[in-house]
């Protein structure tokens, strides 16, 4: 999840956001995976790949056969995803801009970028790249967060962040909600992609307890150093505020919720 983007993370809260996203990213990872057709001995590009998690998954599908290829510009991030041991297929990790893809013509079958597009800084520089590296016929898939409200504990985190601390700490959580899926698509097209089209993934995630949890997630974030700076009283009033907010998705408890995000896919001509 990186590429010259606001988003940065280092090693140590690269460790943590592998750890604590993994629980509602993987699902959206399997969806985009399957909505870019990813099967046995393909070749396959995550982009903005940050700790590995889509890149491991596509290992899993293209086999031993296949290939898999991540890139992201977070020298912190690759180290995470260097260690993660054995993988199905032979996995390759390259530190690199999204907006310079150190890559041959048509050398993928498949690229995508799991909640990175939103930080590139030249959206349609990138889409240019992973259309120029995608074979002709291949697929160039990306999700990116529908509207906050869409995803209800990634909404509450930001009320109860924005009420203790202010616009300016939550100012890079927002961010991660400003590209629509319009804008998405549009870039697509302009690429000369055909057969664009725009979907929702919205699977449901059942969290781990809230009161452990919230305070393991912000910490994985670039937005944790504003919780961090909250005493500790503080602290567990916003995740209390947080347990409030998603008192309608609770039952005996339990926390379910949809993450929701548009997948994005097209194929170079």
């Amino acid at each position: 999840m990186g590429g010259s983007s606001g988003f940065q993370l280092q090693q140590d809260a690269a460790e943590r956001y592998q750890r604590e996203t993994a629980v509602f990213m993987r699902p959206m990872v399997d969806g985009m995976l399957a909505g870019a057709g990813v099967g046995p001995g393909m070749r396959v590009l995550d982009l903005a790949c940050g700790p590995g998690i889509a890149a491991l998954a596509a290992s899993d599908l293209v086999g031993p056969t296949g290939h898999v290829t991540g890139v992201d510009v977070n020298p912190g991030m690759l180290a995470v995803a260097r260690r993660s041991g054995p993988t199905a297929a032979p996995v390759e990790w390259v530190e690199a801009s999204a907006m310079d893809l150190p890559f041959d013509d048509d050398r993928f079958d498949v690229v995508v970028a799991q909640q990175g597009v939103q930080f590139f800084p030249d959206l349609d520089l990138a889409v240019a790249e992973m259309t120029r590296v995608t074979r002709p016929g291949g697929t160039v898939a990306a999700t990116s967060w529908t509207p906050m409200d869409t995803s209800p504990y990634l909404h509450a985190q930001y009320v109860a962040l924005r009420e203790a601390v202010g616009e300016e700490g939550t100012a890079t959580l927002a961010a991660a909600f400003d590209l629509t899926g319009e804008r998405l698509e549009q870039a697509w097209a302009r690429s000369g992609m055909a057969a664009v089209a725009r979907t929702v993934l919205a699977p449901p995630v059942t969290l781990p307890p809230l009161a452990d949890y919230v305070p393991r997630h912000f910490r994985a974030t670039p937005w944790g150093a504003a919780f961090d700076a909250l005493d500790p009283g503080a602290q567990d009033r916003l995740v209390a505020r947080m347990v409030d907010l998603l008192a309608d998705h609770t039952v005996d408890g339990v926390v379910t919720v949809p993450f929701s995000t548009w997948l994005v896919t097209g194929s170079p001509t």
